[in-house]
């Protein structure tokens, strides 16, 4: 069929209400946007993307640093107030660890990790993992914060704005949830 055949049959003719037409596009759009992040607010709030796998709308690297991955039944009361990230790079000195808080991270084009912004960053070198008796307290403390690793004379400040990580060179991950009481 073609359109001089349908005129001729007197079917519609869009462009005589375009307007009418872009407006319903737009209207339509609008609501299926506000749908859409309605629903998915919804998903995450009670978590039914974690019992059932259709629903899924974030990548497993989105709910291990947005804290999700918690159990926060147990944090009623609680604000995620930081998140701290360890990363072991290999150098060809040897194993480095990087500690910092975590700023952001962005995603390949595959959904993996791709970089991690950290500050402030410290780091020390794994090969002399030795720990002088006067620190063995100090290291020994449970659940060692950032703020903590200016005191222990292994790691090294790293200045600037930003570290940034490429996950492509990392060997291993340790994530520490840091919380607040909600006032």
């Amino acid at each position: 069929m073609t359109i001089k055949t349908l005129r001729q049959n007197n079917s519609i003719d869009i462009t005589a209400n375009l307007f009418l037409f872009t407006l319903y596009i737009t209207i339509l759009s609008f609501v299926a946007a506000y749908l859409g992040n309605k629903t998915q607010a919804y998903i995450i709030k009670y978590d039914l993307d974690k019992k059932y796998g259709f629903l899924k709308v974030s990548n497993e690297w989105e709910v291990l640093f947005s804290g999700r991955v918690l159990d926060w039944k147990d944090r009623i009361g609680q604000n995620l107030e930081l998140i701290q990230v360890d990363a072991v790079i290999g150098s060809s000195e040897g194993d480095i660890l990087y500690c910092g808080i975590l700023q952001k991270f962005t995603l390949d084009k595959v959904l993996g990790l791709d970089k991690l912004y950290l500050y402030p960053t410290y780091r020390r070198f794994l090969k002399n993992d030795f720990v002088a008796p006067e620190e063995k307290k100090a290291a020994n403390s449970k659940n060692k914060n950032i703020a903590q690793k200016g005191v222990d004379s292994r790691y090294y400040n790293m200045p600037g704005d930003y570290l940034i990580l490429s996950y492509k060179d990392v060997k291993s991950i340790n994530v520490t949830y840091y919380f607040s009481k909600e006032k």
